[in-house]
């Protein structure tokens, strides 16, 4: 039987195989569909970053009103933006959009750890702790693609 414990964490691990995957094909400069490999690279990453955000708009909806349930539905919706705005800036600069992906990424990350307590208090596995894993696989995987589309 599947549990949320071996679920989550395969599951997240999963999801980086279309970031991997859009960087080895840019590193070998293969076209999958006729697609550029940045493209889906940055494509994919406002995706998940609005995934992200989703899941903290959730959390803040399912808090009681307080500062900090507020706090997570504004940033949310901001860093829903954020993802959107680098689907419109791949098409000048692929740097751009990775640059900014980053740094959405980076600060859900900070907000997740500085709000952790509320977020993650009702659930039993180290959530955080796989939470820095794969932001930073999705980080260095950002950095790969930057340096590939120079």
């Amino acid at each position: 039987m599947l549990t949320k414990a071996f679920l989550v964490p395969t599951l997240g691990y999963l999801g980086l195989i279309p970031f991997l995957g859009a960087a080895a094909l840019a590193l070998s400069g293969q076209l999958l569909l006729g697609l550029e490999p940045e493209l889906m690279f940055v494509g994919y990453s406002a995706v998940i970053l609005a995934f992200l955000c989703g899941s903290l708009w959730g959390k803040g909806l399912g808090i009681v009103d307080s500062p900090a349930s507020r706090t997570l539905l504004v940033v949310s919706n901001l860093f829903a933006v954020l993802a959107w705005v680098s689907l419109t800036i791949e098409s000048i600069d692929y740097g751009a959009a990775l640059t900014a992906l980053g740094i959405g990424y980076s600060l859900i990350l900070y907000l997740e750890y500085r709000m952790s307590r509320i977020l993650f208090a009702n659930i039993e596995y180290p959530y955080l702790a796989l939470r820095v894993r794969l932001t930073a696989i999705v980080l260095c995987s950002h950095l790969g693609m930057a340096y590939l589309s120079l």
